[in-house]
C-alpha cells in the first residue's frame, strides 16, 4: 500500500500498487508508466508525494 498526497495542501489517499500505477498514468498522460518506480517518480516530479505504508493489523 501507498499513501499519496499533493503538495497543495491535499488529503491523503491509501492506494494499493496497480491503483497506484493507474492514477500515475492519469495525472501523467504522455508518459510511460509500466511499474511502480516510474509511477512515483512520475507522481513526485508533477508534485505529488509518495510514501510506503504497511498496513500491520
Amino acid at each position: 500500500m501507498y499513501q499519496i498526497y499533493d503538495n497543495f495542501g491535499g488529503y491523503p489517499e491509501q492506494l494499493s500498487r496497480n491503483r497506484l500505477i493507474e492514477f500515475a498514468k492519469s495525472v501523467c498522460p504522455f508518459s510511460f508508466i509500466n511499474s511502480t518506480f516510474e509511477a512515483i517518480n512520475e507522481l513526485q516530479q508533477a508534485g505529488y508525494y509518495v510514501s510506503r505504508i504497511d498496513l500491520l493489523y
